[in-house]
């Protein structure tokens, strides 16, 4: 599948004609905006989660990294650090020629899933800055248990 097709295709499931520029098309799904963008044999999805609030960048650094160990808490995506703007990103590559449109709908539903619960512990970690460290240790639990509340995602996974 090509990327003007796959937009062309998915503009007409959901009901909205898209714009492809330039091999991009922005999309807002239940207030998660995100790019779909033409990665030569790739498609990429991605997304702004915004920037750790001071005193968590630790944390979820740390988190992040954990998660993107075998995907246990990202469900098939990656999340990684803008070094040039410290705002931490969640990203997913798929093969254009080994997908179809209800693959891809379905790749989108893991994506905007995971990217609400990342910038929801965003939100939490950032209620929790400056106080003390058990506060601090329950978020690292909940950060933690995130490849448990992704497992049915992480079977789903083709």
């Amino acid at each position: 599948m090509h990327f003007a097709e796959l937009v062309r295709e998915l503009g007409q499931k959901i009901g909205h004609e898209l714009e492809n520029v330039e091999g991009a098309c922005g999309l807002s799904i239940d207030g998660t905006d995100f790019i779909l963008q033409n990665a030569g044999d790739l498609l990429l999805l991605r997304t702004d989660l915004g920037m750790p609030a001071e005193g968590t960048a630790n944390l979820l650094m740390e988190a992040a990294l954990e998660a993107n160990f075998l995907y246990q808490g990202t469900c098939g995506c990656t999340l990684a650090l803008d070094g040039d703007t410290r705002h931490l990103h969640l990203q997913r590559y798929e093969w254009l020629d080994r997908t179809d449109i209800d693959r891809i709908m379905l790749s989108i539903s893991r994506f905007v899933h995971v990217a609400k619960v990342w910038k929801s512990l965003m939100a939490e970690a950032a209620g929790l800055a400056g106080s003390d460290s058990e506060d601090a240790g329950k978020l690292g639990e909940r950060i933690a248990d995130l490849s448990e509340k992704f497992e049915h995602f992480n079977m789903l996974s083709v």
